[in-house]
């Protein structure tokens, strides 16, 4: 773990905060849609992974910032699947 600057740690929360939110407005799908679950699982993921480098936790190997990308880029993807299949 590192220090993270005061400007950089509020980035990363508010980030994280942000995803949060659109994460809970999907599970809130109402019948006859259904909540696109592997999209708020990744966008879960983000967001938890977000807060640990806003901690000053990381794998020394830039592999986290990577996971990031690649849980929002999956959610974004399963995102428009969900959409294309009517939100079912």
């Amino acid at each position: 773990t590192f220090k993270i600057p005061e400007d950089t740690r509020s980035t990363f929360l508010k980030c994280a905060d942000g995803i949060e939110a659109a994460k809970q407005q999907l599970e809130q799908a109402k019948p006859p849609h259904q909540v696109p679950r592997m999209t708020a699982e990744q966008f879960a993921q983000a967001s938890t992974q977000l807060r640990q480098l806003a901690s000053g936790a990381v794998d020394g190997y830039d592999y986290d910032s990577d996971l990031i990308g690649q849980r929002m880029g999956l959610g974004f993807t399963n995102a428009l699947i969900w959409v294309q299949e009517q939100h079912r």
